[in-house]
């Protein structure tokens, strides 16, 4: 006959087993949770205002166009010259003709180079 106290033994290594497992298991499910609430954000406030948004330049068959007046290349450039400290944050519009040739629009890009415009897109009128 087995005594009693041999009868109620509980095998530790299985509950060590156990325990080891459970541990993992809530190791590899858990999740940081980080407390955003708390973290500081320095987002950049508003630039310099600009009365002129963007400049459209149109690239005609026999001239250029910018707002409503007609510039031939010498006139564009001198009027770029002399509006050149606002230009370099405004943003220009070229629209093309298809009948205009491509090295008036070539030349229209050396002159914006000149006053150092680097935002620029290009159109094609329909």
């Amino acid at each position: 006959m087995k005594n009693k106290s041999e009868r109620c033994e509980v095998p530790i290594a299985a509950i060590i087993d156990i325990v080891f497992l459970l541990l993992v298991y809530f190791i590899v499910t858990s999740t940081h949770v980080v407390d955003e609430a708390y973290v500081q954000v320095n987002l950049p406030g508003p630039g310099p205002s600009n009365p002129i948004e963007s400049m459209d330049v149109y690239v005609l068959k026999d001239h250029y166009e910018l707002m409503g007046k007609k510039y031939s290349l010498e006139e564009m450039d001198n009027y770029l010259s002399q509006i050149s400290q606002i230009m370099e944050d405004i943003p220009v519009n070229i629209k093309i003709s298809k009948q205009a040739e491509h090295q008036k629009l070539v030349r229209l890009l050396d002159s914006l180079n000149k006053v150092k415009v680097t935002r620029f897109s290009l159109h094609t009128l329909k």
